[in-house]
């Protein structure tokens, strides 16, 4: 099993990439996102703005090939500087969408 690793944050658009093709017909996404080219195109855009948010606020980590979850927070922090909150969040993901 390969180790985690931190993602550096030049992967960002590769990462969004794969969680967009992940989650294309999850049957949120797809009741989200009815068309499946603005589905895609959309949620690359969520992604890539919830990676990068994440950057800044937090940690995030993948596989060194990129063939697993890039998102979530290391396992060894016990606490988190993420001081942002859902709202502020939401914002900075409709910023991506509305400029994709």
């Amino acid at each position: 099993m390969p180790q985690p690793v931190r993602l550096d944050p030049v992967q960002t658009a590769q990462a969004a990439e794969m969680l967009a093709r992940a989650f294309r017909v999850d049957p949120a996404c797809t009741h989200i996102f009815p068309d499946e080219a603005d589905r895609m195109r959309s949620m690359r855009a969520l992604w890539d703005a919830l990676i990068r948010f994440s950057l800044i606020y937090g940690e995030v980590w993948t596989t060194p090939e990129l063939a697993a979850r890039p998102a979530g927070s290391s396992p060894a922090r016990e606490t988190s500087r993420c001081h942002c909150g859902t709202r502020r969040l939401i914002r900075q993901a409709e910023k991506r969408l509305l400029a994709s």
